[in-house]
């Protein structure tokens, strides 16, 4: 990166002191892939190819050209595709939880893939997709024998999904007990029928252990998942880096 960084600097040096004037730089307009001398201009820069000018309105020399373009179109690629990598990296690395504003607030939930692994990926795999963006939660239970709040389904009715189903993985020796907050897989009676359908647990039920699969954890928020009522909606959902929320041991 700072190897890039110091052959594009050396090539604008070179470029200013080719006859085109000590202030070269602050006169340039770099717009729509051609460089014109202009001092009231806004200097923005373009992957498109350059033909520069100088102040008087010449071209430049054609090797100068040679030098920038290669630059531009060799260098630029390289350098954003390793800032990439070095951001995708860095968010790989951390412990990541769920984000999800809705009509009546924000909550966030860590994950447990040590404990459901395929719930996780899948329900990852739905948030990047936005997936859940705009559904609702449709169906809230909140008696002496349940109290959860459910939603992520695209139908708004208990029936729907994302098309597919996931296996159940309520058996798993890392499953978590049905706390309060817990987050967990809506399924039908058949077995492996889970798909996006999830419920939060408003009390311990401890009798839906061992029947559904728990992936994750209330950390922040529970008084807002508390309001929820049959058609808030879930405006957004997020992926983000735990540290955000909970500060490391």
């Amino acid at each position: 990166m700072f190897l890039a960084c110091e052959i594009i600097h050396q090539a604008w040096e070179k470029i200013k002191r080719k006859g085109v004037g000590e202030n070269y730089h602050e006169n340039l307009d770099f717009s729509s892939g051609i460089c014109y001398a202009n001092k009231h201009r806004k200097k923005t820069i373009s992957a498109n190819y350059y033909r520069f000018t100088t102040k008087k309105g010449e071209l430049m020399p054609r090797h100068l050209l040679f030098t920038i373009d290669a630059l531009v179109l060799l260098i630029a690629p390289s350098v954003w595709t390793g800032c990439s990598m070095i951001s995708s990296a860095s968010e790989s690395s951390e412990e990541q939880v769920v984000a999800m504003r809705t009509t009546k607030g924000k909550f966030v939930f860590e994950l447990y893939p040590d404990s459901a692994p395929v719930t996780v990926e899948n329900f990852k795999k739905l948030i990047k997709k936005r997936f859940y963006n705009g559904l609702t939660f449709h169906r809230k239970v909140d008696n002496q024998s349940l109290n959860i709040i459910q939603g992520g389904d695209p139908n708004g009715d208990g029936t729907g999904g994302p098309g597919y189903t996931i296996v159940d993985e309520y058996s798993h020796p890392n499953q978590r007990p049905h706390l309060r907050g817990i987050v967990a897989m809506a399924r039908t009676k058949a077995p492996n029928s889970a798909g996006s359908q999830f419920y939060i647990c408003l009390k311990p039920q401890p009798h839906l252990d061992g029947r559904y699969t728990t992936f994750g954890r209330v950390i922040q928020g529970m008084d807002v998942v508390d309001q929820l009522e049959i058609g808030d909606i879930i405006k957004t959902v997020r992926l983000e880096v735990k540290s955000k929320y909970v500060t490391p041991q």
